[in-house]
């Protein structure tokens, strides 16, 4: 009985995924110890804090849970993620007709996997460069 309890609480430890950090320390201007490490500071949710805030976030339309410090990205609206996995692999950003200005980050080609990008009918501006990697992602076959 001892070792089978202490065996199931190290499975449970073992299995539990490691919460990042809220976001706002991932870009705090002190630069917070772990701002580089990619389990407190995931890639994709960088990227989409970087999109929110080139595209004038707080002035859309919806913005229901975006960069709030502590849900994650997956649950932000127009956001999805991959299903099968808990590293929060952005797959879709969808958020047509929502009052996006700006410039689309540079930082957008961090989603790796994206395999729909949909901000139609907004007033958003792309570089050619940004363009070009927006397109390599979407429809590269690697």
């Amino acid at each position: 009985m001892y070792d089978s309890v202490h065996s199931n609480i190290f499975s449970c430890v073992l299995t539990q995924r490691v919460n990042p950090a809220p976001l706002e320390l991932c870009f705090h201007p002190m630069h917070f110890d772990l701002q580089n490490d990619t389990s407190k500071c995931p890639i994709e949710r960088n990227a989409l804090k970087n999109f929110y805030d080139s595209s004038k976030g707080g002035e859309w339309t919806v913005s229901t849970n975006w960069v709030d410090p502590y849900i994650s990205h997956c649950q932000w609206y127009g956001v999805e993620c991959k299903e099968d996995t808990n590293k929060g692999i952005t797959v879709t950003l969808e958020l047509p007709t929502n009052g996006l200005s700006g410039t689309l980050s540079k930082s957008i080609a961090n989603l790796t996997l994206l395999e729909v990008l949909d901000l139609s009918d907004n007033d958003i501006k792309v570089s050619v460069r940004v363009a070009y990697h927006i397109y390599y992602l979407l429809y590269s076959p690697y």
